[in-house]
Protein backbone atom coordinates (compact mmCIF):
# COMPACT_ATOMS: atom_id res chain seq x y z
CA UNK A 1 0.00 0.00 0.00
CA UNK A 2 2.89 2.33 0.80
CA UNK A 3 4.33 2.05 -2.71
CA UNK A 4 0.95 2.50 -4.36
CA UNK A 5 0.10 5.53 -2.22
CA UNK A 6 3.50 7.10 -2.77
CA UNK A 7 3.36 6.52 -6.52
CA UNK A 8 -0.14 7.97 -6.77
CA UNK A 9 0.75 11.01 -4.73
CA UNK A 10 3.78 11.85 -6.87
CA UNK A 11 1.30 12.97 -9.52
CA UNK A 12 -0.20 15.37 -6.98
CA UNK A 13 -3.50 15.21 -5.21
CA UNK A 14 -5.16 12.75 -2.91
CA UNK A 15 -5.17 8.99 -2.95
CA UNK A 16 -7.87 6.49 -1.96
CA UNK A 17 -6.58 3.03 -1.06
CA UNK A 18 -9.42 0.52 -1.17
CA UNK A 19 -9.89 -3.13 -0.43
CA UNK A 20 -11.43 -5.42 -3.00
CA UNK A 21 -13.34 -7.46 -0.42
CA UNK A 22 -15.91 -4.88 0.68
CA UNK A 23 -19.03 -4.75 -1.50
CA UNK A 24 -20.42 -2.03 0.79
CA UNK A 25 -17.76 0.30 -0.59
CA UNK A 26 -20.04 1.77 -3.25
CA UNK A 27 -19.40 4.55 -5.75
CA UNK A 28 -21.42 6.85 -3.49
CA UNK A 29 -19.17 6.05 -0.52
CA UNK A 30 -16.06 6.57 -2.65
CA UNK A 31 -17.33 10.00 -3.72
CA UNK A 32 -18.14 10.88 -0.10
CA UNK A 33 -14.65 9.81 1.03
CA UNK A 34 -13.04 11.92 -1.70
CA UNK A 35 -15.19 14.86 -0.66
CA UNK A 36 -14.26 14.40 3.01
CA UNK A 37 -10.59 14.63 2.01
CA UNK A 38 -11.19 18.24 1.03
CA UNK A 39 -11.29 19.14 4.73
CA UNK A 40 -9.17 16.42 6.40
CA UNK A 41 -5.70 14.99 5.99
CA UNK A 42 -7.08 11.46 5.93
CA UNK A 43 -10.31 9.46 5.91
CA UNK A 44 -10.95 5.87 6.94
CA UNK A 45 -13.86 3.51 6.42
CA UNK A 46 -13.15 1.08 9.26
CA UNK A 47 -14.46 -2.46 9.07
CA UNK A 48 -16.32 -4.43 11.68
CA UNK A 49 -13.38 -6.79 12.15
CA UNK A 50 -10.93 -4.03 13.15
CA UNK A 51 -9.35 -3.33 9.79
CA UNK A 52 -10.34 -0.82 7.18
CA UNK A 53 -11.85 -0.97 3.70
CA UNK A 54 -10.66 2.47 2.64
CA UNK A 55 -7.83 4.77 3.62
CA UNK A 56 -7.79 8.15 1.92
CA UNK A 57 -4.78 10.41 2.23
CA UNK A 58 -3.81 13.91 1.24
CA UNK A 59 -0.31 13.31 2.54
CA UNK A 60 1.53 10.01 2.48
CA UNK A 61 3.73 9.10 5.45
CA UNK A 62 5.64 5.81 5.58
CA UNK A 63 4.87 5.53 9.31
CA UNK A 64 1.24 4.82 8.41
CA UNK A 65 2.28 1.45 6.98
CA UNK A 66 5.26 0.41 9.10
CA UNK A 67 4.98 -2.11 11.93
CA UNK A 68 1.22 -2.49 11.58
CA UNK A 69 -0.21 -5.82 12.76
CA UNK A 70 -1.78 -6.53 9.36
CA UNK A 71 -4.73 -8.92 9.14
CA UNK A 72 -5.62 -8.46 12.80
CA UNK A 73 -8.37 -6.69 14.70
CA UNK A 74 -6.07 -3.76 15.61
CA UNK A 75 -5.15 -2.48 12.14
CA UNK A 76 -7.55 0.49 12.16
CA UNK A 77 -6.62 1.44 15.72
CA UNK A 78 -2.90 1.27 14.97
CA UNK A 79 -3.45 3.35 11.86
CA UNK A 80 -5.36 5.92 13.91
CA UNK A 81 -2.45 6.11 16.34
CA UNK A 82 -0.03 6.62 13.46
CA UNK A 83 -2.19 9.36 11.97
CA UNK A 84 -2.14 11.11 15.35
CA UNK A 85 1.64 10.65 15.56
CA UNK A 86 1.99 12.27 12.11
CA UNK A 87 -0.30 15.15 13.16
CA UNK A 88 -2.85 14.20 10.52
CA UNK A 89 -6.51 14.99 11.11
CA UNK A 90 -8.66 12.02 10.13
CA UNK A 91 -12.38 11.67 9.53
CA UNK A 92 -13.72 8.27 10.56
CA UNK A 93 -16.50 7.29 8.21
CA UNK A 94 -19.16 4.61 8.58
CA UNK A 95 -18.02 1.18 9.73
CA UNK A 96 -18.44 -1.36 6.93
CA UNK A 97 -18.32 -5.14 6.64
CA UNK A 98 -15.73 -6.80 4.46
CA UNK A 99 -15.89 -10.38 3.25
CA UNK A 100 -13.03 -12.33 4.82
CA UNK A 101 -14.63 -15.51 6.12
CA UNK A 102 -17.46 -17.78 4.88
CA UNK A 103 -19.72 -16.45 7.65
CA UNK A 104 -19.34 -12.94 6.12
CA UNK A 105 -21.14 -14.06 2.96
CA UNK A 106 -24.43 -13.06 4.59
CA UNK A 107 -23.37 -9.43 4.00
CA UNK A 108 -23.18 -9.77 0.22
CA UNK A 109 -25.69 -7.51 -1.54
CA UNK A 110 -28.92 -9.11 -2.70
CA UNK A 111 -28.56 -10.81 -6.05
CA UNK A 112 -24.83 -11.46 -5.72
CA UNK A 113 -25.37 -14.96 -4.38
CA UNK A 114 -26.57 -16.01 -7.85
CA UNK A 115 -23.03 -15.49 -9.09
CA UNK A 116 -21.47 -17.75 -6.46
Amino acid sequence: MWRAARRAQVTGGSVLLIGTDCPQLTAERLRAAASALQKSDAVIHPTRDGGYALLGLNRVESALFEDISWSTEVVAQQTRERLDMCNMRCDWLETLVDIDEPRDLEFLPRGWEAGL
